[in-house]
């Protein structure tokens, strides 16, 4: 080949070719085509490196130029060239060419660079997106199945670690019991796209999995391999199985319900449906029904109820008892509660309505009404009478204590008119009660702190107590407690209370009469009564005394089932617990001293 058909071959390639002496002159160039460099080609006058090339490139260049002089061998340089205001990535090879003389080929890679930073690019981006996609995700050799890659979904998932699954095969990670060759392992020896449908996978730690396996084929270091995405549809399986059951379910209630059922469209109300308790309670059959509406059928006896109906299922959505009167097919109009609201049949909604014809229950619970009035007002009649009752009683025990108040002006002995005046009391006391039950709204029962507070001022009254010796505290919450009751515990109150105002404070002694009434928790009463006077003495039994009114006390005690404790010290206090409800036998009265002993049987107390 001549030195002419040589230059034609190298001014036709896209490479720059420079011959370089060891000094780093130019002896010779071919520049890139399209490129005008600061110096002609084969100049005539010898250039430096430094009139073509920027000064540290030049210096990288003549020192591979003596490189490859000095060894004979081969060099190589990779840099970076300013080409027409734009860096060009450059690869260069020396060659020794004898004579002190080097031949430097510079090769254009710019392109070349940039497809590989593209296609690293889209390496990084395709590993992102496979690293964090949701769906486990596997590689597997077309030709064995062994799992190549996961990302980390399928770690999450099925619970084996990266290094785990790279020793695996993707029969693996199915059930024993499964047969050797399944759907997913003939899917990823396919070339195309593919789509199993379920298949059965295992976790790591034995739990059984429904997927739904996908598979595209792929290269993968120079393997033919394939990408299969398993989605976990096990709970979805689940939820659709139990939709279908509920679907069921609705199905048999729908059609076995006594109740009118119907489906009707949304957009005009047009019956879709409509089970046997509809046909049973409008008397229209099934092809009479279907496709028209309640409306055209004149279901509805007042137009206006539903337009009603119609504005609350608009803004709530569903409408729950909603009563209105109902024509059925012979002309009848019955009464009717109304329930509705919006369901989603093969994903499209409808109108699902459930009508109670509740007619017979409605003449009932207005006869009941009407009775409920009869019976009111027989009870309000009865409550008048039994307020009679009590103001009558309460007017003749007035005028038994009238009675005696007369025989004790012709009594002379002072004895026998303070016996008087204590009956007096007794009966007051009672008297008191009947004209607290006369003005009050409750007659089963009695607010025994308003009445004790009472009690407590007519005793002071009666007997002429100075309030400014004597004073009185009470304490008291407010306490329903039964007639019988409280005219027991008024009775005990008004003994007790007369005997402090009798003997605690003699020779114009000073000093607080105080008492408590209250219910615990059990329902018990506990009633606290006692003065801060002289106190008994030591060795006295009150419970012997030949006392009438502590017989009466330790009577009605017992009477009750309750006790009663003596306590001495700082005067004299009486602590009483009552039974809420009254024993079936008789009980024991406490002795002040903490010992028990028995006073009578409930027979004996009748």
């Amino acid at each position: 080949m001549d030195e002419s058909c040589f230059r034609k071959i190298v001014d036709s390639s896209p490479d720059m070719y420079v011959v370089i002496d060891g000094r780093g002159l130019i002896v010779d160039f071919i520049p890139f085509r399209g490129f005008q460099p600061p110096i002609g080609p084969s100049p005539s006058t010898r250039k430096s490196l430094d009139d073509l090339f920027p000064a540290d490139l030049a210096a990288l260049i003549l020192s591979k130029t003596r490189e490859a002089l000095h060894t004979g061998n081969e060099a190589f340089l990779e840099f970076g060239l300013p080409l027409g205001g734009t860096l060009h990535f450059c690869e260069a090879s020396f060659t020794s060419l004898g004579e002190n003389l080097s031949l430097v080929i510079i090769r254009d890679v710019t392109e070349m660079v940039r497809l590989q930073g593209f296609l690293e690019e889209k390496e990084e981006q395709n590993r992102h997106l496979f690293e964090k996609n949701p769906v486990p995700m596997f590689v597997i050799d077309m030709e064995n199945l062994q799992i190549l890659d996961v990302n980390i979904a399928a770690v999450m998932n099925y619970g084996y670690g990266k290094d785990e699954f790279r020793k695996m095969f993707f029969h693996d990670i199915r059930p024993p019991d499964d047969a050797e060759s399944t759907p997913d392992d003939s899917l990823v020896k396919r070339e195309t796209h593919e789509k199993t449908g379920i298949c059965r996978h295992l976790k790591k730690n034995g739990t059984p999995m429904k997927v739904d396996v996908s598979s595209y084929g792929i290269h993968y270091n120079g393997r033919k391999a394939r990408l299969a995405l398993c989605r976990d549809v096990t709970d979805q399986l689940e939820a659709r199985k139990t939709l279908e059951e509920s679907e069921e379910k609705f199905r048999k209630a729908f059609l076995l319900s006594s109740d009118a059922m119907s489906i009707s469209r949304i957009e005009d109300g047009a019956l879709l449906e409509i089970n046997e308790g509809f046909t049973e309670t409008t008397g229209y059959k099934r092809e009479e029904a279907i496709g028209k509406t309640p409306l055209d059928l004149g279901m509805w006896v007042d137009r206006r109820r539903r337009h009603i109906l119609l504005e609350e299922l608009t803004r709530k959505g569903r409408v729950e008892n909603f009563e209105f009167e109902m024509r059925v097919k012979n002309g009848v109009v019955k009464n009717a509660l109304l329930s509705t609201n919006i369901i989603h049949l093969g994903g499209i909604p409808r109108r699902f309505s459930i009508t109670r014809d509740i007619t017979e229950l409605k003449k009932t619970q207005q006869a009941l009404q009407k009775s409920e009035e009869q019976l009111r007002a027989s009870l309000g009649e009865k409550e008048i009478l039994l307020k009679e009752i009590h103001h009558r009683v309460k007017n003749n025990l007035q005028i038994i204590s009238g009675f005696l108040d007369l025989q004790g002006v012709h009594l002379h002995d002072p004895r026998d008119r303070e016996k008087i005046k204590e009956s007096q009391n007794r009966i007051l006391t009672m008297a008191l009660i009947h004209q607290k039950l006369y003005r009050s709204k409750n007659l089963s029962g009695i607010d025994f702190s308003e009445y004790l507070r009472d009690l407590c001022e007519n005793l002071m009254v009666s007997y002429g107590v100075d309030r400014d010796r004597i004073k009185l505290d009470v304490r008291s919450k407010k306490t329903l407690i039964s007639l019988d009751l409280a005219i027991t515990c008024g009775l005990i109150i008004n003994e007790l209370i007369t005997n402090s105002i009798k003997y605690a404070f003699p020779e114009e002694g000073k000093g607080t009469i105080s008492i408590s009434f209250s219910q615990g928790k059990n329902g018990d009463y506990l009633l606290t009564l006692g003065d801060d006077g002289i106190g008994i003495p030591e060795n006295t039994d009150i419970f012997r005394k030949d006392s009438l009114g502590i017989q009466l006390v330790a009577v009605l005690i017992e009477h009750l089932g309750g006790t009663i404790r003596l306590v001495r010290g700082d005067g004299t206090r009486y602590r009483i617990r009552l039974k809420a409800q009254r024993p079936e036998d008789g009980t024991r009265v406490r002795r002040d001293d903490g010992t028990i002993h028995d006073k009578m049987t409930r027979r004996q107390c009748d």
